[in-house]
């Protein structure tokens, strides 16, 4: 039955992300909400003892999808803050899973610096552009965003298995896309060509994968 959901996923995240590389905003308004549908069900289905925070991240990301594609503000900082929560429970899966007496705390202290340093970069490269009052709250969620990275870090690194690289691999995708989306919603003139694609390829393949990597 999983197998359904993964040809299911498939198909709608290929018109989604057809949708996103047309600029067809009611395509891609339509298909949406299914992506994660397809991989949250695709999870119960694969795992017969289902991890209570994972469908809760899952859940938060789905929901965040919903509240991001009314256009506004109001909807947009409801988004994050949803997707933020799904972040909170990917953290706490990843530590539940993470043997801490293996990491190498120089390396999370080097990785911290990285994602710190990107994240204050971009945040200064749309600051201009961006509502002042937008600027601390997205860079929270950015941090967030970063921390998950970081715990999903110490999780390889507690074990080098396979499925934590495969969760690793997901997150970094994870902040490449938040990375897009900030610069997709608010950098004049735009920058990148085709632009929801980009976030949406990334952000699809870091759902799959860190959802992968936790049901093994």
């Amino acid at each position: 039955m999983s197998r359904v959901f993964v040809i299911l996923l498939v198909i709608v995240s290929s018109a989604h992300l057809y949708a996103s590389w047309a600029n067809d905003n009611k395509l891609r308004a339509v298909t949406k909400p299914f992506i994660l549908v397809c991989i949250g069900l695709w999870y119960l289905f694969r795992t017969g003892s289902p991890d209570r925070l994972v469908v809760a991240a899952v859940f938060f990301g789905w929901l965040g999808d919903i509240l991001l594609i009314p256009r506004g503000t109001k909807w947009f900082s409801m988004g994050g803050i949803s997707f933020m929560l799904g972040h909170v429970f990917y953290i706490a899966a990843f530590a539940a899973r993470t043997d801490f007496s293996n990491i190498r705390w120089f390396n999370v202290f080097f990785a911290f610096v990285v994602y710190f340093f990107v994240a204050v970069r971009l945040m200064g490269s749309i600051k201009k552009d961006m509502s002042p009052r937008l600027y601390y709250p997205m860079l929270t969620y950015l941090a967030v965003n970063g921390t998950m990275n970081i715990f999903a870090l110490m999780y390889l690194m507690s074990g080098l298995r396979p499925e934590a690289l495969i969760v690793y691999v997901g997150a970094i995708l994870f902040f490449i896309s938040d990375c897009c989306l900030f610069l997709v919603r608010f950098r004049r003139p735009p920058v990148m060509k085709h632009r929801h694609f980009s976030v949406m390829l990334t952000y699809i393949l870091a759902e799959f994968l860190i959802v992968y990597g936790l049901s093994v």
